[in-house]
Order: C-alpha cells, then structure tokens, then sequence
C-alpha cells in the first residue's frame, strides 16, 4: 500500500512538471497565532509563536499552482497565567493549491502532515510521546497577494482533523492505571511573508 502511494506520488509530480508553465523555490517566514480546542481546552487562549518554511512552487496555468512545503511551526496555546504556556514545535509537510482570482490576489487550500520534535510546558520540557501524538493531520485555507517582484503575503486558518491527545501510563499511584487521551486540537492563524526565487 505504501509503495503503490509513492509511485503515484510520483507519477502525479511527474506529470505536473510536464504540464508547469513555471517553477520556483521560495522561503517563508511568519507567525503562528494558536491555540488549542476541545473539552479539555477549558482556560487555554491563543499564543503567539514562529513559522519558517521552505516551498517548490509548480504553476500549472495562468490561474492555478500547488506548492509543496517543508516547515517548522511553533504551535500550542497560553494558560491562564500566559507564563504557562504549551509549546509544541512540528515539521510540518503542507500541499496547497492556489488559485489566482484577480491580479495576484489568491484563494488557498489544502491539506498538511505535521509530525511533533519538540514540546514543552512553562520552563520544563515534558516527553510528547507520553500525552501526544507524533502526527497530526490539518486542513488549511486562506488568502493571499503576490506581487510580480516575487514577493507574497498570506494569512491562513489551519485545524486539525482530530485530538493530539492520546491514553497514557500513570504510575503516580501504587497501582498503574490509564489516564484517558486529552481532547485537544490544533487551531491557529497564520500570517507569513514570502519570496519567490523564480
């Protein structure tokens, strides 16, 4: 199942580079205003934190191109007292497709893969594989401009499909028990500043 996925995979960016009027690299950088949802989210609020990518553009026509994007994104959410913070950085795999809606003006969407490498609560680092998921799957949608001198500004919505939460080991009792997963999703927005090496 997983090689038939990659061949297609390259199949599909076999045949988009055929049909690519223009390609081109560009680095992103940004701000991610996050925070987390759900019945377990009671008091968190929205945290300020670093977004940096790298993208491959494929312009397919004068209106649509998808870019394929490697990024670090600092997501999480502020407690009640904003000193407490949950930190959780991910590499993140986005693919978007845009479409240009009038003189550079664009509509966005698409899907990412994010994969946790970093986590962290107030001061202290606490282990991610213990409460959280590894992966975590979002849809991603927003709006842009790009300027014929290559530059682009985009603010984007981006939640994800499900919970990060997931059961784990208690050992502060005598006796071992489960703690339930936690029901916490990713929310945030984006705002990113972008340059285009055409």
């Amino acid at each position: 199942m997983k090689k038939t996925i990659f061949v297609s995979l390259i199949i599909l960016l076999s045949y988009t580079n055929l049909k690519a009027q223009y390609s081109a690299f560009a680095i992103k950088v940004g701000n991610n205003f996050s925070t987390l949802k759900g019945s377990d989210a009671d008091g968190l609020k929205t945290k300020s934190g670093l977004y940096i990518a790298t993208l491959y553009r494929i312009q397919t026509s004068d209106f649509f191109s998808i870019d394929f994007g490697l990024d670090y994104s600092s997501l999480g959410a502020n407690g009640p007292n904003d000193s407490l913070s949950i930190r959780l950085g991910y590499l993140d795999y986005p693919i978007m497709l845009k479409y240009n809606v009038y003189y550079g003006l664009t509509i966005e969407a698409g899907l990412e893969l994010g994969m946790m490498i970093y986590s962290k609560y107030g001061n202290k680092e606490f282990d991610y594989a213990e409460d959280f998921k590894f992966f975590d799957a979002r849809y991603v949608a927003g709006f842009g401009y790009h300027h014929d001198s290559g530059l682009a500004v985009d603010l984007v919505y981006k939640a994800g499909f499900s919970s990060i939460g997931k059961e784990s080991e208690d050992y502060s009792t005598y006796a071992t028990t489960t703690k339930p997963a936690l029901d916490l999703k990713h929310s945030a927005y984006m705002i990113s500043l972008t340059y285009y090496f055409d």
